[in-house]
């Protein structure tokens, strides 16, 4: 059982001109949560949440499922549902997510994840990788990729990012 409050301080759209108004909003959500351990060779956890959500009520579906190949490779896949009902509309979300990650050695890991929404029409892509050139330094390096996918797959966007600490005494 949870309690939830939010006090907005303007009016937001939520979804395609639903507009959430500048309020105090508080809701009581029941979730029931079912997982396995996650260090088995496979793992799961599904969850389903339902109640109030702002000025309507929301019902909540999650899954998500993980296989341990090896101590290099995990691969995860996610689902996530929303139905929720608004007094001046009703509608569904969905989002799938999947997840790649591949450990050289404990300091050269690498991850690939992708996630697309039916509500933007868009997938997401990010890659990276993180290296521990020594205790007390690293380096991340990142290419977040933004595609649409309205008519067709078309790239929409490409950020890359670098990061390097490099701890050194005096």
């Amino acid at each position: 059982i949870q309690y939830i409050a939010d006090k907005p301080t303007e009016d937001f759209e939520l979804i395609d001109s639903v507009f959430i108004p500048a309020d105090t909003y508080e809701a009581n959500r029941y979730e029931l949560q079912l997982s396995t351990y996650k260090g088995r060779k496979i793992a799961g956890q599904t969850c389903i949440n339902v109640g109030d959500f702002y000025t309507g009520y929301r019902q909540e579906y999650e899954s998500y499922i993980s296989i341990n190949f090896d101590k290099h490779l995990n691969i995860g896949f996610d689902w996530q549902r929303n139905n929720i009902q608004l007094p001046e509309k009703s509608f569904t979300t969905d989002e799938l997510g999947g997840r790649i990650d591949y450990a050289f050695n404990p300091k050269l890991q690498t991850s690939l994840f992708t996630q697309w929404n039916n509500e933007d029409n868009n997938i997401l892509v990010n890659y990276r990788v993180n290296w521990i050139p020594k205790i007390g330094s690293y380096f991340y390096f990142v290419i977040n990729q933004e595609y649409t996918t309205d008519n067709g797959i078309h790239l929409d966007r490409t950020t890359l990012i670098g990061k390097l600490i490099w701890r050194f005494t005096l």
